[in-house]
């Protein structure tokens, strides 16, 4: 286990193993300032002395792996949604795995050559035009009720909500039945694009090229050095340490991973359902709010759900049950209070029978 440094600065010096972070604790040369992961601050002066570190991402527009590798050692690895701090390190150089999508070949798997540009909407004024063309110009709302001649041209998923203006997100839509689906009378079955993660990530290349000094390298470098040289599974944080390793390159794998979670900053009323009308709680209970990290005798974890009764619900960052009614009103320990970025230290992913050659586990 490794414990991470910075300076009385507040500058990232090279992680140190935890038997030295507790002398320097004892010694009064040091003091905490984060519990996961476990980062002291020096109160006096250092020397300065940092090594090459090379960090790497796998970027993904749901998870993101990062990992730091340093003297053929993993000192960071982590899975997050979408976040890239690694600042408790001396970055020197990153390593970031991007990818291109053929958003029509996905749509079209059987497009070729000129076909590339005579898609849907050839011969059509416009998408809209399309959409009634395609629907017969009849409402499609499948209601047995008396539709209105006039039609609209309706996007099953609002582009407030992501939607897009594609023809697959476009449905014809009697007046009538327009304007009672907006007002809550009755509900489309909506199928989602399934091109939406591809354009995210495209749309991530192309911010990250115009605001970031990086190496790009691509997935199928990844997978060969993930599976042939280092042997490792599928994980988006083995997935960046195979990005950090240089061709050919084997290193000390770290036994811990990071996982983090982002949770709304506050609670929310229900507005709809069973139970709408009840006002929710917030504010503390038994001294706990919901997120925080708890130690208890039936278990550690993150509270999930509170009730009156003093029995809690706790779970893991993944969203695993610890314990449905975890008895919190005795020796309970509140270990961190909740953030909007939840952390949890975890086991890394190794399954039994993989083989992972020359690689040890940092102590």
């Amino acid at each position: 286990m490794l414990a991470y440094v910075l300076n009385k600065h507040g500058k990232p010096l090279m992680p140190c193993k935890a038997a030295k972070a507790r002398k320097l604790l004892k010694a009064g040369e040091a003091k905490v300032v984060k519990r996961t992961p476990f980062t002291i601050k020096l109160l006096h002066g250092s020397s300065g002395h940092t090594q090459h570190v090379v960090a790497g991402m796998d970027t993904g527009s749901k998870h993101v792996g990062c990992a730091a590798i340093a003297n053929g050692k993993v000192i960071y690895q982590s899975e997050v949604a979408l976040r890239t701090d690694v600042s408790k390190l001396p970055i020197s150089h990153w390593k970031v795995e991007t990818a291109s999508f053929d958003i029509h070949k996905i749509t079209n798997p059987i497009v070729t050559s000129a076909g590339y540009q005579q898609g849907a909407l050839l011969g059509y004024y416009n998408v809209k035009a399309y959409v009634l063309q395609r629907d017969n110009y009849k409402c499609q709302s499948g209601r047995k009720t008396k539709h209105n001649a006039k039609l609209h041209v309706h996007h099953k998923v609002f582009r407030s909500q992501g939607g897009t203006d594609a023809p697959s997100n476009l449905i014809a839509l009697c007046e009538t039945c327009h304007n009672d689906l907006h007002a809550g009378k009755f509900e489309l079955k909506v199928k989602r694009s399934n091109t939406k993660h591809a354009t995210e990530i495209g749309i991530l290349k192309a911010q990250l090229k115009q605001c970031w000094d990086f190496e790009e390298t691509f997935g199928y470098v990844t997978k060969f050095k993930r599976e042939q040289v280092l042997g490792l599974p599928k994980t988006h944080y083995y997935d960046a340490v195979s990005i950090c390793c240089e061709d050919g390159e084997l290193v000390q794998q770290g036994k811990h991973v990071l996982r983090k979670r982002h949770v709304a900053s506050g609670d929310y009323q229900q507005t709809k359902g069973i139970r709408s009308e009840k006002r929710i709680p917030v504010g503390k209970l038994f001294g706990l709010k919901k997120h925080d990290f708890v130690q208890t005798p039936q278990g550690t974890g993150f509270v999930k759900g509170k009730r009156s009764s003093g029995y809690f619900a706790l779970e893991t960052i993944l969203g695993d049950k610890v314990h449905a009614s975890a008895n919190i009103k005795k020796n309970t320990v509140r270990i961190s209070a909740r953030t909007t970025t939840l952390t949890q230290l975890m086991e890394a992913a190794i399954p039994l029978g993989t083989k992972v050659p020359s690689i040890l586990a940092v102590n």
